[in-house]
């Protein structure tokens, strides 16, 4: 079983079932998400963060990360953004979450400036898909996680689990191939447990963990 380092102490990790993100810009949800009860805090630099606030959000993500065990995602590899985000967390956090992936090369940008940290390497294209088994054979790329929504808008379909099936069984194909995890896409619902337990059944595809956005009972549905 895939293990993750544990830089608040104790060795490693095993592998986190539950995600749970934050925006990096709401001061008030940076200090609940932490308490929630999920196995690993993901806070976001990406998409929930309009773009004039992008520099306040990295700051307080970065003051958050020197105290707190987390993930990040950040912004898109090869773009300024993305290189002003790692200049300020790669010494501080578990591991990052590299949005919108398309190619191995993608992944060597980012670890070549964020060097033996994890990468939660995110498929949310066409590209992204096919390129799959190159994205996770890199050596820094941790896991693969399923873009859902993005993809569905980049193929021009719906998110349903029918129209999704093929991208998600052949992400978790390409992943075990290269000896590598899947974790599911956040849930849409999971300001309500049965949301959360309907994106977790990705476990019969071979998920291994799922994720949810800023909802403080998360405890109860871990299982």
């Amino acid at each position: 079983m895939k293990t993750f380092p544990n830089r608040a102490g104790g060795g490693v990790t095993r592998s986190p079932r539950s995600w749970l993100f934050a925006p990096g810009h709401n001061e008030k949800l940076l200090r609940l998400v932490f308490d929630a009860g999920a196995d690993v805090v993901l806070l976001d630099l990406e998409d929930a963060v309009p773009p004039d606030m992008k520099d306040r959000a990295r700051a307080m993500v970065a003051e958050a990360a020197a105290s707190r065990p987390c993930w990040v995602r950040v912004n898109r590899a090869h773009s300024e953004t993305c290189a002003r985000d790692l200049d300020a967390l790669a010494g501080s956090v578990l591991g990052l979450r590299i949005p919108k992936v398309e190619s191995g090369a993608d992944v060597g940008w980012v670890a070549e400036r964020a060097p033996d940290i994890p990468l939660d390497c995110t498929l949310e294209s066409a590209r992204g898909v096919i390129t799959a088994f190159e994205i996770a054979s890199a050596p820094a790329c941790a896991l693969l996680s399923y873009g859902g929504f993005d993809l569905a808008a980049d193929l021009g379909i719906s998110a349903g689990d029918q129209e999704t099936l093929f991208a998600r069984s052949y992400l978790v194909t390409a992943a075990r191939a290269a000896g590598k995890q899947v974790r599911h896409p956040p849930a849409a619902a999971a300001h309500h447990p049965r949301g959360v337990r309907r994106h977790a059944r990705g476990a019969g595809l071979g998920d291994t963990g799922a994720g949810g956005i800023r909802d403080v009972r998360w405890r109860r549905d871990k299982d």
